[in-house]
């Protein structure tokens, strides 16, 4: 519901919708199971609903790379969940836009293309607004990440691969106060801090002077 709020499918019953979006792209959580249209089919229309931002060469590395080839004769109300979603993601990546709003890309796919997905969006991101939902553990990407975490309620900051940040998980009886790093409160007294990897010794060495367990360093 937040995404198609966002993303103006649906108009807010109290308060303001306020969004300065110039060009938009949106992948909802499923694609409608009883569409009559192969694979093929559903492919030649997005292609040419798109052919003046991307060429026939880059559909099909898409295509390629998300390993659609051996469904291309199926119909769509035939096809798997994960190959649904494929196709979903399919018509949300080669759109061209500022912001593109994924709602559970990861959901029913295989490892590789979730691989494939999660590079694909970090490679995006440096151009582009991306938003998306992921209840999938096992996805990580290369950029910085702002996530509200929904069981914690708080903001939580994701540096992958990011060698000039460093992220601390602890466990403290008292609530720590740094004058560097952001804080995030998890439960049963855990906490997690981000931080520059200058800084990582100089917050290690005070976090074990106020008898904090430290609990990992990633």
């Amino acid at each position: 519901m937040l995404l198609k709020l966002i993303a103006g499918l649906y108009q807010p019953t109290l308060g303001t919708r306020i969004a300065n979006i110039s060009s938009l792209s949106f992948a909802p959580d499923y694609l409608p199971e009883e569409l009559s249209l192969t694979v093929q089919e559903y492919i030649d229309t997005i292609y040419l609903m798109n052919k003046k931002s991307i060429t026939l060469k880059e559909m099909n590395l898409q295509i390629q790379y998300l390993d659609l080839k051996p469904y291309l004769l199926y119909k769509i109300k035939d096809c798997s969940k994960g190959t649904r979603q494929k196709l979903n993601i399919l018509q949300a990546l080669v759109k061209p836009c500022d912001v593109l709003i994924l709602d559970e890309p990861f959901s029913g796919l295989d490892k590789n293309t979730k691989s494939y997905l999660a590079n694909k969006l970090s490679e995006l991101a440096e151009t582009k607004t991306i938003i998306l939902t992921n209840h999938e553990a096992d996805v990580t990407f290369k950029q910085t990440l702002q996530t509200y975490n929904i069981e914690t309620q708080h903001e939580e900051y994701q540096n992958i691969d990011n060698p000039l940040y460093k992220t601390i998980i602890f466990e403290s009886q008292t609530i720590p106060r740094f004058k560097e790093g952001k804080l995030t409160t998890l439960p049963d007294n855990r906490y997690s801090i981000q931080t520059e990897a200058a800084q990582l010794n100089k917050i290690l060495f005070y976090l074990i002077q106020q008898n904090s367990t430290i609990i990992e360093v990633k």
